[in-house]
């Protein structure tokens, strides 16, 4: 995203205490958008991203930079006053942010996040409000809100895991393609077919080739996931799967209006990143916590999909949001990874 000027002349631009002299001239919003152009970002598309107000979906394409524009958003926002309230401290008002949860779907993902805004904050001469924010995964949240509604979810080992399907395993008698009976690779490759099932909710949970090699089908995968989970239970475990499916249950399956008011309450602005990797059951619960957000915004590119082995559904990020949320939609169509030479040869 940075651009072909020199750093000699962004120094001869700037004051001694760093700041162009200009800009004290500007509007705080007008200000920090010159503040970000001048460390080189193009700002063609960046600025109607940061300035556009309620929901939002930013469609990005590859190295345009999801990350940063997403923290930059965070940032906009805050400095403008938008994702920002008053409170009466000491009989004083002070200005402190909402409450916000920046998400995505890695923990190292996450962190990267969080010193991301860090870091950009202190070069944008803004206050440090990372403390103040929420970042993490899909499952870290679901885990933090079943937590504070006293639920206990102690998460087990993938090995743990393992071990349990291996013995439901046993009890069906499966076999692979050679009728053999389940190897080590085989129970890996089931456990990633058991997580597409889980995250899916449409007709096709129980399409897999795996289903397909090992011959078996809904009746048996479903006894297959009760058993598994059962002995979760016995032991006192829960996996990721099993947080998002409580939550489900409870605001679809039950209609715990409770629970459901609960998620819509949490988080008054919402930012998802790498949003093209949502799964179905997910997206179902991120529509909850964002019921009653003043703002919600997701980024993604939609010809990104890697993790459809796990059940992320491209159908969220090009229709379904969409449809739900009514949002503006931008983009970000601009490559800053790849040599234009190359990008030309590709149209």
């Amino acid at each position: 995203m940075y651009s072909d000027k020199s750093i000699w002349e962004k120094l001869a631009t700037y004051s001694a205490n760093g700041k162009d002299a200009n800009l004290t001239k500007l509007k705080p919003s007008e200000r920090l958008l010159k503040e970000i152009e001048s460390f080189g970002f193009n700002m063609t598309e960046l600025a109607t991203v940061l300035k556009t107000q309620g929901h939002q979906l930013i469609l990005s394409c590859a190295g345009s930079g999801k990350t940063t524009a997403l923290v930059f958003k965070v940032i906009f926002d805050q400095k403008t006053g938008f994702a920002t309230k008053v409170v009466e401290v000491n009989n004083n008002p002070v200005r402190i942010p909402e409450k916000t949860w920046v998400c995505t779907f890695l923990r190292s993902g996450a962190e990267e996040l969080k010193s991301s805004l860090v870091r950009w904050q202190h070069r944008l001469h803004c206050r440090d409000t990372s403390e103040s924010i929420e970042f993490s995964t899909l499952h870290a949240e679901f885990k933090r809100a079943l937590n504070s509604m006293s639920v206990v979810t102690n998460i087990i080992s993938d090995s743990e895991n393992v071990t349990l399907l291996k013995e439901v395993v046993k009890s069906y008698a499966l076999t692979n393609a050679n009728g053999k009976p389940l190897n080590s690779d085989d129970i890996h490759n089931l456990q990633g077919a058991l997580t597409y099932t889980r995250n899916r909710l449409d007709n096709k949970k129980y399409q897999h080739d795996v289903y397909d090699e090992m011959n078996i089908g809904p009746s048996i995968i479903e006894a297959v996931l009760r058993d598994w989970k059962s002995l979760r239970r016995i032991k006192g475990y829960y996996d990721f799967e099993d947080l998002q499916e409580q939550l489900y249950d409870e605001c679809y399956v039950r209609e715990n209006q409770e629970v459901i008011n609960y998620l819509a309450s949490r988080y008054a602005f919402i930012y998802i990143d790498e949003f093209q990797d949502t799964s179905q059951i997910q997206y179902a619960l991120l529509k909850v916590y964002g019921r009653s957000a003043k703002q919600v915004v997701a980024i993604g590119d939609d010809d990104q999909t890697i993790y459809s082995w796990r059940g992320s559904y491209n159908g969220i990020i090009t229709h379904d949001f969409i449809e739900d949320f009514s949002p503006i939609r931008n983009n970000l169509s601009i490559n800053f990874r790849c040599p234009s030479n190359i990008l030309n040869a590709i149209k």
